[in-house]
C-alpha cells in the first residue's frame, strides 16, 4: 500500500512539475488577486486556520439552547471571518490591511473562547487545546505581519 501510494505520488510530480506537495503555483492576476498558494509560512496558518474553524464548529454545537444564537454565532462567525482573512490575504499582493483586521477579530475571538469557557460551554481540556490553538496563529499571523512590514521597509 505504502509503495502504491509513492507510486502515485512520484507519477503525478512528474506529469506536473510545476505543481509541488498538491499546492498549485499557477498565476492568474484579476481584480488583484493571485491564485498563488506557496508551500510556507503563508498557507500554514490558513490550513490551522481551517483545522481550528472545523475543530470549533463542531464545539459550538453542544452550547445550550439559549447561548447557541448569541455567543455560539458570534464564536462561528469569528472563526470563519478570521479563515477567510487570512486566506483572501494568502492571495492578495497588499496583505497588510486583511491581516490586521484577522488580527482584530482573533482578539475578538479569544474573548468570546474565554467567555463560553468561563460560563462552562466547553470543558477544560476543550479550553485548553482551543486557547494553545488561538495563541499559535496569534503568532503565525504576528511573523507574517513582520515579515510583510519588513519587505515593506527595505524595498
Amino acid at each position: 500500500m505504502g509503495d502504491e501510494w509513492m507510486r502515485k505520488s512520484m507519477n503525478f510530480e512528474q506529469r506536473h512539475p510545476e505543481r509541488k506537495r498538491g499546492i498549485m503555483v499557477a498565476r492568474r492576476k484579476s481584480n488583484g488577486l493571485r491564485t498563488v498558494f506557496m508551500a510556507g509560512h503563508d498557507m500554514l496558518i490558513a490550513k490551522k486556520a481551517y483545522d481550528f474553524s472545523k475543530w470549533l464548529l463542531l464545539h459550538t454545537g453542544k452550547f445550550p439552547k439559549s447561548y447557541r444564537f448569541s455567543i455560539a454565532l458570534r464564536l462561528e462567525n469569528s472563526v470563519l471571518e478570521f479563515t477567510e482573512l487570512v486566506a483572501i490575504a494568502n492571495m492578495r499582493e497588499k496583505k497588510s490591511d486583511l491581516l490586521h483586521q484577522a488580527d482584530e477579530v482573533l482578539t475578538r475571538l479569544r474573548i468570546l473562547f474565554r467567555l463560553s469557557y468561563e460560563l462552562k460551554f466547553i470543558s477544560i481540556t476543550s479550553y485548553e487545546f482551543g486557547s494553545c490553538q488561538i495563541t499559535e496563529l496569534g503568532k503565525m499571523l504576528g511573523g507574517w505581519l513582520k515579515k510583510i512590514e519588513q519587505v515593506a521597509e527595505n524595498s
